[in-house]
């Protein structure tokens, strides 16, 4: 199983999705590394990869996903974001999308069910 730190960025019903070098949108985040908590990984892979220094992440839930019969266990944060012009030294391209509409995009198995369990969590305004 391999361990996965997520965060869901929300701006006015919005969230945020970058476009990855396979050509398939995700949510910023990576592998949580080891003797590091689900927490500093989402802190750390953040300011790697958006140059964010966030330390008030929300955790959401675990959410188990199996992508090429691999297994990952994501750990799921949200947060706020009131800036909305970042950039990303890993992603394509970012895009703010209504969070309805993640299904028109091409993304990871269930990340259509991550966004759906987001909502019954109220992370979105």
């Amino acid at each position: 199983m391999i361990e996965v730190a997520i965060c869901v960025f929300t701006h006015n019903n919005k969230i945020l999705i970058g476009e990855n070098k396979n050509n398939i949108w995700e949510f910023p985040g990576g592998k949580i590394e080891k003797n590091e908590t689900a927490l500093q990984a989402i802190q750390r892979e953040i300011k790697e990869e958006l140059n964010l220094l966030i330390n008030d992440f929300k955790y959401c839930f675990n959410f188990e996903n199996i992508i090429n019969n691999q297994v990952y266990s994501l750990a799921v944060f949200s947060y706020e974001l009131n800036n909305c012009n970042i950039s990303s030294s890993v992603h394509k391209n970012l895009k703010w999308i209504d969070y309805q509409n993640i299904k028109n995009y091409r993304v990871y198995p269930n990340t259509d069910k991550i966004v759906a369990r987001c909502e019954s969590c109220n992370i979105f305004r």
